[in-house]
């Protein structure tokens, strides 16, 4: 009998706590009209030539349905990388794009569709940003993300009108340490 409660009380327990880990907290950019930008990577300190995960969240924050429109993942967002730059100099230069970066930073063509989102959805991304960006320079690189998205629904009249609002993310830095 004793098993049998703490089990019962055990595995909601474990259930609540993997939902606790699985939770991930956010640091957001600035609300621009319905949506707000966040991005994070998966580490703080990559060596150089490391993959860089940055993950992107696209929220809709009002009290009604929006459309986000989506590309493909890569060409949905502006990415500014800039460079690592000593403290002194008063600006920084962006990282260069690598190969594949130029393929899909300069598409031929690009395809965009469209869906509409509830109050409170989040759309996720993820990008291997040292694919599509040159981070081989040891040092410190700051990292945000832009995207231009409509303030309607697919069937609000004024859409024709396009009404979009340019939503940027909070600025993260990754570290790129020397290969040793």
């Amino acid at each position: 009998m004793f098993i049998r409660i703490a089990l019962v009380l055990l595995i909601p327990a474990c259930a609540a706590a993997q939902d606790a880990t699985a939770e991930r907290s956010h640091a957001w950019g600035k609300p621009s009209g319905p949506y707000q930008l966040s991005i994070a990577s998966d580490k703080v300190q990559y060596e150089a030539g490391e993959p860089i995960e940055v993950t992107s969240t696209l929220k809709n924050v009002s009290d009604h349905a929006v459309m986000v429109l989506r590309t493909t993942s890569e060409t949905n967002y502006v990415m500014e990388v800039l460079m690592p730059a000593q403290s002194w100099l008063p600006w920084r230069s962006r990282a260069a794009l690598t190969p594949h970066g130029k393929k899909v930073k300069n598409p031929e063509m690009n395809n965009i569709a469209g869906a509409d989102a509830p109050p409170g959805r989040e759309v996720e991304d993820k990008f291997d940003i040292s694919k599509i960006y040159e981070m081989l320079v040891p040092g410190d690189y700051l990292i945000t993300f832009q995207c231009r998205q409509p303030t309607v629904t697919i069937a609000d009249k004024t859409f024709k009108e396009r009404p979009m609002v340019d939503v940027t993310s909070n600025a993260i830095t990754v570290t790129v340490l020397p290969k040793r």
